[in-house]
């Protein structure tokens, strides 16, 4: 059986070592992959690859240069978005449908939301007055920490590591990935992702292997390593912090996830089952900020505990059931079982307890969903606090408020402290927020005086429309200028494509990153030319290969419309006149039979609905002036569309890898252009699932009958003059673009 194979990525390449170990499924034991163990000389070269990116191209980066970059790769991981999905899944057992909304849908926010931060950091400066008399500026300049070792545990494999690795890279950092060796396919599968979008090599690298005398020991070990990021067991990082101590590097930990609740008797008792139900379960427990202890007043203990063991006793079907995807709690971690249901969820006084938890896998962070619950008295809460003070991560205190809660809540020494305020259900005339959970008052211990914030949000909201009306007079202002700017940047493009004369850059009327604003802009001059008779016969799909994205230095996929007048049969004559600024790509087109109208479209939605595909040469042409452009310009710009030409020969997906499919484009028999489909977002139809969930989103969905021009397999080539040129792609006819 051919497994797949998980290499280290060093350096921009793939790396497969002499030792491997066997991945295994936690949902059913059996062998799912094979991975390749970093040694110490591969670890070397990777924290000397990330230094040499320092050094190179990736250290002169600009913060405009890297917000692009998050971005593209945001937008690349939603190209791959099933990729991630099953990747994950298969990793830790937990459903896709756990994976798709919460995992790898987070993944892509942290990517964006690290660009947005990062972009609009400033820097701090100052003046103080000198005792002559002058004045000293005093600012600040910030620069990479450097190489930073991420070792990231097993139960959120992939958004644990972006949380770490989108802020490293926004920062200017280069980084070398230790993922756990029971889950280490995203980690390894964000490394493509992250080489498309355009990232140096060196700048992201992957060592797979174990803790001691293995790639994690000779990570943190190593000389060349500026600081560490971890995320697993305490013991574990207090070894970290011993190994990095000698050479004073700095670290960040996030460790324990031992939590208590504790619930006092005048607490909403439905509200507080449901919190505590999902607080203890939710990804089977295997989360840092998970409950493992419940404290109970003794009014309503036995409330309390008959109501857990009832839900814990609830049928959640087993791992790997993908067919029930809501019944299933998350991942169940390899070699563990769900909780043996409701069995050990009593209560006995302090100190003698009993619990329902699955096995615990050795070396593990201890967050499995073990579920004690303890008698306590309303005036005695220092068992609470004594356990709540080691290790504990996070804890929430329920309680409808007021009374003598309040002292308690500050007695507590959790890291983090939720408190609960629920109220009975409202009767008539009090207000209709009353009985519904609100933001209460997270305490922070870690500062010198106690920080205490709460949501007076409905106490202090201004009434009436007399006092909003300043704020919705400057909306509306907003909104006129936003307005007067895309109709702006349409008519300095439209008047560009009448007159064949190229323009400035709307960008200076857009901004250089508003896409939504670039994408209104697109949508204003297509109402145009359907008004002016035109057809829409389908999309393209811009930006998709890293060679054409490093020709335009614009690294995200974008799309625009295909139109009657721009479609050209095989050999037939385009006028050259008729174009700007044209250059010729090779693509893979698509030719739908069936909508893809779901927001979630997958490539099996994309081969089903898929009725034939033909080789094809788009003919790109920019109304910018010079190819001047970024992202805002090309896709206001219709995604910098000209024309297109198809082959003559349609060809079944079935039997296809388009993957692997090569690509030659000649001009006058002679080679200017080589690639394959793998350049196109990892597979053409990869990337028409991406456009068919972007324009889903967008409220105008691909129709049966539609053209999709899936992207560029190689680069570009400047049409310089009347000529010809001729595409081959394995497995599909040629296609030829003549111009006259």
């Amino acid at each position: 059986m051919n497994l797949p194979s998980i290499a280290n990525f060093v350096a921009g390449d793939f790396v497969g070592t002499d030792r491997t170990w066997d991945k295994i499924s936690p949902v059913d034991g059996s062998v799912n992959g094979r991975v390749h163990e970093a040694d110490r000389a591969l670890v070397d070269r990777a924290v000397r690859a990330a230094h040499e990116a320092l050094d190179g191209a990736w250290g002169r980066t600009s913060v405009t240069e890297r917000v692009r970059l998050l971005r593209a790769v945001a937008d690349c991981i939603e190209a791959r978005f099933e990729d991630f999905v099953a990747a994950e899944s298969a990793d830790t057992g937990k459903p896709e449908a756990q994976s798709r909304s919460l995992d790898v849908a987070r993944t892509v926010a942290n990517f964006r939301s690290f660009a947005d931060m990062i972009a609009a950091a400033g820097q701090e400066s100052f003046l103080t007055d000198l005792p002559d008399g002058r004045q000293a500026l005093n600012y600040s300049y910030r620069r990479p920490l450097g190489v930073v070792a991420v070792i990231v545990p097993w139960n959120l494999p992939l958004l644990l590591l972006t949380w770490k690795v989108a802020p490293a890279l926004a920062c200017g950092n280069a980084v070398v990935v230790k993922p756990s060796e029971q889950t280490p396919a995203t980690a390894t599968l964000l490394a493509e992702v992250i080489a498309a979008a355009g990232a140096p090599p060196g700048v992201y690298n992957v060592v797979h292997g174990f803790g001691p005398g293995s790639a994690g020991q000779f990570l943190v070990e190593h000389p060349g390593i500026d600081g560490v990021t971890f995320t697993g067991s305490s013991a574990t990082g207090a070894h970290i912090m011993a190994a990095v101590a000698p050479r004073v590097r700095p670290v960040s930990f996030e460790l324990g996830g031992k939590n208590a609740a504790v619930v006092f008797d005048d607490a909403d008792l439905g509200a507080t089952l449901d919190g505590l139900t999902r607080s203890v379960f939710a990804n089977t427990g295997q989360v840092c900020l998970c409950t493992e202890r419940v404290y109970v007043q003794r009014g309503i203990f036995d409330d309390i505990a008959s109501g857990l063991t009832e839900r814990a006793r609830a049928p959640a079907g087993r791992p790997g059931q993908h067919a029930r995807p809501a019944d299933l709690p998350g991942a169940p971690g390899q070699g563990a079982q769900l909780p043996a249901a409701g069995r050990g969820v009593r209560g006995q006084d302090a100190g003698r307890r009993r619990r329902s938890r699955p096995r615990r896998r050795p070396g593990r962070r201890g967050v499995d969903p073990a579920h004690a619950v303890d008698r306590t008295d309303q005036r005695r809460p220092g068992a609470a606090r004594g356990d709540l003070r080691p290790g504990g991560r996070a804890g929430p205190l329920r309680h409808r408020g007021g009374g003598g809660r309040a002292g308690q809540r500050h007695r507590l020494r959790p890291g983090r402290l939720g408190v609960d305020h629920r109220s009975v259900p409202r009767a008539p005339g009090r207000p209709a927020h009353a009985g519904r959970p609100v933001l209460g008052e997270h305490v922070v211990p870690a500062r010198p005086a106690l920080a205490v914030r709460r949501d007076r949000a409905l106490r202090h909201r201004p009434r009436g429309r007399a006092a909003l009306a300043p704020f919705l007079h400057r909306a509306d202002q907003r909104v006129r200028a936003a307005v007067s700017a895309v109709q702006a940047a349409a008519d300095r493009l439209e008047q560009s494509r009448q007159s064949r004369v190229a323009c400035p850059p709307v960008r200076d009327l857009l901004g250089i990153e508003d896409v939504d604003a670039a994408y209104a802009v697109q949508s204003e001059l297509t109402r145009r030319r359907i008004a002016a008779g035109a057809r829409v016969v389908g999309r393209k799909i811009g930006l998709t290969s890293p060679t054409v994205q490093r020709q335009l230095g614009v690294y995200r996929p974008d799309f625009g419309t295909l139109f009657t007048g721009m479609s050209f049969g095989t050999g037939e004559p385009i006028e050259v006149g008729t174009l700007l600024q044209p250059r010729v790509e090779a693509e893979v087109a698509y030719v739908l039979a069936g909508d893809l109208d779901a927001p979630d479209a997958s490539i099996a939605d994309v081969i089903r609905a898929t009725d034939f595909v033909l080789a094809a040469i788009e003919v790109v042409d920019s109304r910018v002036a010079g190819w001047d452009i970024r992202i805002t310009d090309t896709v206001a710009d219709n995604a910098s569309s000209g024309a297109f030409v198809l082959g003559a020969t349609p060809y079944s997906l079935t039997g296809l890898d388009l993957a692997a499919v090569g690509m030659v484009l000649e001009r006058a028999g002679e080679p200017v252009s080589t690639g394959a489909g793998s350049a196109c977002l990892g597979s053409p139809t990869v990337a028409v699932a991406w456009l068919a969930r972007e324009l889903a989103r967008r409220g105008d969905p691909l129709r049966a009958g539609d053209i999709v021009l899936s992207g560029a397999l190689g680069p570009m080539v400047p049409v310089t003059g009347p000529g010809r040129f001729r595409a081959r792609l394995d497995g599909l006819s040629e296609v030829e673009a003549v111009f006259v």
